[in-house]
């Protein structure tokens, strides 16, 4: 193991209380071994309402700011392990099995207004 690598437990648990007191309560990390990739889920109460109300510009202009948060969350694991991935995948706060958006490193994967306003 590489001196400067902390252990998957230690990462996993300071973006855990990092995510925690920066954006909700509501947060669960897991770590994939074979790619070395933080998986953040997060959901906070009306989300989801919000994107229906607000509509999707409101929405993209959340999920941009949810892009820059999940490089910025990358950037402080590769302080502390330089090859750590970061997903971040914002939950439906309804329904916590349905994801509303994945980012990877900063890219978005996967936006539902985007899948949504596609499919019409």
């Amino acid at each position: 193991m590489n001196k400067n690598k902390f252990s998957p437990e230690i990462i996993g648990k300071a973006l855990e209380i990092t995510v925690k007191e920066q954006i909700t309560e509501n947060v669960l990390v897991s770590h994939n071994s074979a790619s070395n990739n933080y998986r953040i889920q997060i959901w906070k109460d009306g989300v989801s309402a919000g994107a229906v109300i607000h509509g999707i510009k409101k929405w993209n202009q959340m999920i941009k700011l949810f892009e820059d948060y999940c490089t910025d969350l990358k950037k402080a694991a590769n302080e502390l392990d330089s090859s750590a991935h970061v997903t971040l995948m914002i939950l439906n706060d309804l329904n916590q099995f349905q994801t509303l958006a994945t980012i990877t490193d900063g890219a978005t994967l996967y936006n539902f207004m985007e899948e949504k306003a596609n499919a019409k």
